[in-house]
């Protein structure tokens, strides 16, 4: 085991992991891979920002003839097309032999990238919930009637772990915001798990449930007549 020096996290001490240096302790960097790639990553931006125009007449020099270019994009997308389980299998057994290294390289690019484009993640989210917005809601529907005992454990145990914390979050929530607090109380007065409460716990079809919630309905409104 090694303990990375940039992240500070102890891991196996391989291939996967880190990398070969002859240099160094135990013939390996001292810092992880995911962490030479962010290192790599950060001097490469920062050498393009200030070597823009060596860059640009170098890149002028060298740029591959159109002709060339797309003669072998053209023969890369025929071998893909006519070799696609081959393609395939490739990729997977790549992916197999390095997972660990790419998953974690993954995350120190999806948390650089969160980092620096924010605004950008979260409109581009925004816009798929609202597009997706359909199908957001089935999927949430069917996995809480098929998963509904499990996250009720989950909830419960929740709440034990935190109920001091918890309490005195919604006595407070409750203080500030009344009319929040009122609605709140109103809608849950009126949900499922209300319902079979009144009918004594456990389970029920929704036929019941209806009914039940359409007498409690009906007895409050009788209240506020009198």
């Amino acid at each position: 085991m090694r303990t990375c020096k940039k992240c500070g996290v102890e891991k196996e001490l391989t291939t996967h992991f880190f990398g070969r240096s002859k240099a160094s302790l135990g013939g390996y960097l001292t810092s992880c891979k995911p962490c030479n790639a962010d290192r790599k990553c950060q001097y490469s931006k920062k050498y393009r920002a200030t070597h823009k125009e060596s860059i640009a007449a170098s890149a002028k020099k060298y740029k591959m003839p159109d002709a060339v270019r797309a003669r072998r994009n053209a023969t890369s997308a025929t071998y893909r097309l006519n070799n696609k389980e081959k393609v395939k299998l490739n990729q997977a057994a790549y992916f197999a032999k390095h997972r660990v290294r790419l998953i974690e390289l993954g995350k120190v690019r999806s948390k650089e990238w969160l980092k620096n484009n924010r605004d950008k993640a979260h409109a581009t989210r925004k816009a798929w919930e609202a597009k997706n917005k359909k199908g957001r809601a089935e999927y949430r529907k069917a996995y809480l009637a098929e998963n509904r005992g499990t996250i009720a454990a989950y909830k419960k145990e929740y709440w034990e772990k935190n109920r001091v914390h918890l309490s005195e979050y919604r006595m407070e929530h409750a203080r500030k915001n009344p009319e929040e607090e009122r609605g709140r109380r109103e809608a849950a007065k009126n949900s499922d798990c209300y319902m079979l409460r009144m009918l004594g716990g456990g389970s029920a079809p929704q036929e019941l449930i209806k009914a039940k919630r359409l007498q409690l309905q009906i007895l409050r409104e009788t209240r506020k007549c009198k």
